[in-house]
């Protein structure tokens, strides 16, 4: 099973190849600020490793995650911001919250994660949906802090698209 396991992941790789692929092709299809927006993207796509929250938290720990921010399902953005935000002050973790895509058996779908001390965890995939973050593949966009993302949830009123309103942000800058 293992093997298995490990064959998937390897030709899924290739999968992560196809979501920069896709970014690149939408950029060359699309005109104006969605063209630079994808073009943006294509070129900060970032094939990433996933560990399990084991790797990075204690038993303990995971428990405390479990009880303050119960990750829910399809609430990837929000799930990402609870752990950076209610944790990143009383423990002992470097936590930041990034933005990208998740490829779940060959399907692209657009996901917020985390980077805990150097490495990515994702507590939507293993909390809310109790599934092995490893035997998917991930690709990152943009990682952020927690002041960023903060006052970027205060502008927008809504969890998510970090790494757009920033773009959109200094777009709208560049041509004042």
């Amino acid at each position: 099973m293992k093997k298995i396991i490990e064959y998937i992941n390897e030709a899924l790789k290739n999968v992560d190849a196809g979501i920069k692929q896709m970014l690149e092709f939408f950029a060359q299809n699309m005109s104006g600020v969605q063209a630079e927006l994808f073009k943006q993207k294509a070129e900060d796509a970032d094939s990433i490793d996933i560990v399990r929250l084991s790797d990075v938290f204690t038993g303990q720990e995971i428990n405390e995650i479990k009880r303050r921010v119960r990750p829910q399902p399809k609430m990837c953005y929000e799930n990402a911001y609870k752990l950076m935000d209610r944790f990143s002050y009383d423990s002992n973790h470097e936590i930041e919250y990034v933005e990208g895509y998740i490829n779940m058996k060959g399907f692209p779908i657009e996901h917020a994660f985390n980077k805990v001390d150097g490495k990515y965890v994702d507590i939507t995939i293993e909390i809310a949906l109790g599934k092995d973050p490893t035997e998917d593949t991930y690709v990152k966009v943009g990682e952020f802090d927690i002041d960023t993302v903060r006052k970027i949830l205060l502008q927008n009123e809504f969890y998510g698209q970090i790494y757009e309103t920033i773009f959109l942000n200094k777009y709208k800058e560049n041509i004042k």
